[in-house]
């Protein structure tokens, strides 16, 4: 089941250790909108990918984030074959 916004506030609250994590995955140039909204995928996500998936979940909420924010676009084309 995904979170809603008020279940991620709610998240939040009752795991602050959980969130505090989520925390250092902030990037400096990140607005306090941008990371909101990024920290809210996230969290939101988490429950469906395994610990050892941590860095494919964070690699998906910059693309999620640079889709929404920046109009990129992104391309899923096939690799060469060698």
């Amino acid at each position: 089941r995904k979170m809603s916004a008020l279940d991620v506030q709610d998240f939040i609250q009752q795991n602050r250790a959980v969130a505090d994590q989520v925390e250092t995955f902030r990037g400096y140039w990140e607005s306090e909108k941008h990371w909101e909204a990024r920290r809210e995928f996230i969290l939101r996500n988490m429950n469906d990918f395994k610990a050892e998936q941590l860095d494919h979940l964070l690699s998906l909420s910059m693309v999620w984030a640079n889709n929404v924010f920046m109009g990129c676009r992104y391309v899923n084309t096939p690799r060469p074959q060698l």
